[in-house]
C-alpha cells in the first residue's frame, strides 16, 4: 500500500513533498489515537519533569515545547485537543474574560 502511495505521489510530481506528507500523516495518526502529548513550558520550569513523567506513565509520547515568552506555569495538549492551560498567560486570559463579562 505504501509503495502504491509513493507511486501516486511520484506520478503527481510531488515527490519533493513526500517527507512532509509522511510527517503530517504521523502527526495526524498520533493525534487521532490520542497518544501524543505536548507540554509547553517556559525555559526554567520545575513542573515539566513531573508532568512529562505522569503523561509517559499513562502511555503518551511526550513532546516538549519551550516558549521563552511564558512567565511561568505549564500548558498540556493531548493530540490536537487542548487540555490544561495553567500558564500565567492562560490565567491572565481567564481573568480578562471574566472581568469583561
Amino acid at each position: 500500500m505504501v509503495h502504491r502511495f509513493k507511486e501516486q505521489v511520484v506520478k503527481r510530481g510531488d515527490i519533493k513533498l513526500f517527507g512532509s506528507i509522511v510527517k503530517e500523516f504521523e502527526k495526524r495518526w498520533e493525534s487521532r489515537n490520542g497518544t501524543m502529548a505536548c507540554v509547553v513550558t517556559p525555559a526554567q520550569s520545575q513542573v515539566k519533569k513531573k508532568v512529562k513523567e505522569e503523561l509517559r506513565s499513562q502511555g503518551y509520547t511526550v513532546k516538549e515545547e519551550v516558549q521563552e515568552q511564558l512567565i511561568g506555569g505549564v500548558a498540556v495538549f493531548l493530540g490536537n485537543d487542548y487540555l490544561i492551560d495553567n500558564s500565567m498567560r492562560g490565567r491572565l486570559r481567564q481573568l480578562q474574560s471574566r472581568l469583561l463579562k
